[in-house]
């Protein structure tokens, strides 16, 4: 897993809980932001980093889905290997 604990809103999750919110999810899509879209290396805005920056249009494959109250975050990875999480927001899946 990412980590022995994930803190989303505040309120930290069990490794176990936060395996219970992932689910398997391979499909094929692209980045629809109008800008550039930060690849985070845990699905979180707060206590995560910075990976990589996608460019709009970049293709990419959504293999994992953690369902958050606020977004769904996405496991992704790019043609070229970058891989990590992204928001759901800023995707199109099914192409």
């Amino acid at each position: 897993m990412f980590s022995e604990y994930l803190s989303i809103n505040s309120r930290q999750l069990s490794e176990q809980e936060a395996s219970n919110r992932i689910r398997t999810l391979p499909s094929r899509g692209h980045v629809y932001s109008q800008g550039s879209l930060n690849v985070r290396d845990m699905p979180s805005l707060e206590n995560s980093q910075v990976v990589e920056t996608l460019d709009p249009e970049t293709p990419l494959t959504a293999y994992e889905i953690f369902a958050e109250e606020e977004r769904d975050w996405y496991r992704v990875r790019t043609d070229s290997g970058i891989a990590g999480w992204v928001s759901g927001k800023y995707i199109q899946l099914g192409n």
